[in-house]
């Protein structure tokens, strides 16, 4: 019987905590490692706006996928939240009223960037600075990212007829008549 008591206790642990199992440990040490940081209140919204000829509904799709991700369950997690119904049944929105007011506040919300201020205020995603940067820093060329293809650029020089602004002589630590050439 004493066996079994010291066997017990090396189980629960010498805090006396639950019996995590390995899914749990692992929530428990990314919640340990996040505490550390800093965190924000985030809103993130992204619209696919297209003239009626150039629109391909695979696109939405895509996008909705960039921020797969980050979609984890059970931890903190990017996914999206609303967007245009889709109606079953012509009776349920005549002639579009329905799904048109939808679009035109989502563009609405998305043009003056309304997302914490009332009467717009939503529930925002808490999120740490090395999750922030990880969104911020997109995918280069060195990762594939399947759906987003990439726009063909190269390197140009500046225009010989862009303007140059003086130099002001009353700035500190600028001689007058000095170039920087």
């Amino acid at each position: 019987m004493v066996g079994e008591d010291d066997a017990e206790k090396k189980k629960v642990g010498a805090r006396g905590s639950t019996l995590l199992s390995g899914g749990e440990k692992l929530r428990v040490e990314a919640i340990e490692h996040s505490l550390s940081k800093d965190v924000f209140d985030c809103g993130i919204r992204v619209i696919y706006l297209a003239k009626g000829d150039k629109f391909k509904g695979i696109n939405i799709g895509n996008t909705i996928n960039l921020f797969l991700p980050f979609r984890y369950p059970n931890y903190n997690s990017l996914s999206p939240a609303r967007g245009p119904a889709i109606f079953s049944y012509p009776w349920q929105d005549f002639m579009n009223i329905r799904l048109n007011k939808t679009k035109k506040d989502i563009f609405f919300r998305y043009k003056h960037r309304a997302y914490f201020y009332v009467p717009y205020e939503q529930v925002p995603v808490c999120l740490t600075s090395e999750e922030l940067a990880t969104i911020w820093h997109f995918p280069n060329s060195f990762v594939k990212t399947p759906g987003l293809s990439r726009v063909p650029s190269r390197r140009a020089e500046a225009p010989p007829n862009l303007p140059v602004a003086a130099v002001p002589d009353n700035l500190p630590g600028v001689q007058a008549g000095s170039s920087d050439e």
